[in-house]
């Protein structure tokens, strides 16, 4: 159980998508391929558990697949807008076949004050790295975490 909204939504950003994400029981890939509102449904299903009265909609879950070569792809999932940092702007998952090489990346609302920044963070099996300060508006974000993926595996 959650006490309240923005620790429900910190929990979903950046522990229960990243543990899905890298988990071999459980394919999120598919899960996401098969279902575009299974995030709005699980986020939706936990609030219901833990009394919380979601003001979200299946349209403030959007999925987006992309093949970004002849080896790699992307899924950016963006969320609605954060309400208090660090709760993300968007989640940017890179894998290549069978889930390989995979990584998982988070945009996040930074402190107040800046507004159109965000922290571009990392999330491997070890934990969260904080890869610093990048314009929330733009595909700046989105790129530089492809290239810091990528790079690891070339």
């Amino acid at each position: 159980m959650f006490k309240d909204l923005n620790s429900l939504i910190y929990y979903f950003e950046h522990q229960f998508l990243p543990k899905a994400f890298f988990s071999e029981e459980y394919d999120l890939v598919a899960s996401l391929m098969q279902n575009r509102n299974i995030l709005f449904e699980i986020f939706q299903n936990m609030c219901k558990d833990s009394q919380i009265i979601s003001p979200y909609t299946e349209q403030d879950f959007k999925i987006e697949f992309l093949k970004m070569d002849d080896t790699w792809y992307a899924i950016v999932i963006t969320f609605f807008e954060p309400l208090e940092s660090p709760q993300c702007y968007q989640a940017y998952l890179f894998f290549k076949e069978h889930k390989a090489c995979a990584g998982f990346y988070t945009l996040e609302k930074a402190e107040q004050g800046f507004s159109s920044l965000a922290f571009l963070c990392g999330w491997e099996n070890e934990g969260h790295n904080n890869y610093g300060i990048v314009p929330v508006i733009g595909n700046e974000a989105f790129e530089k975490a492809f290239a810091l993926h990528k790079e690891k595996y070339e």
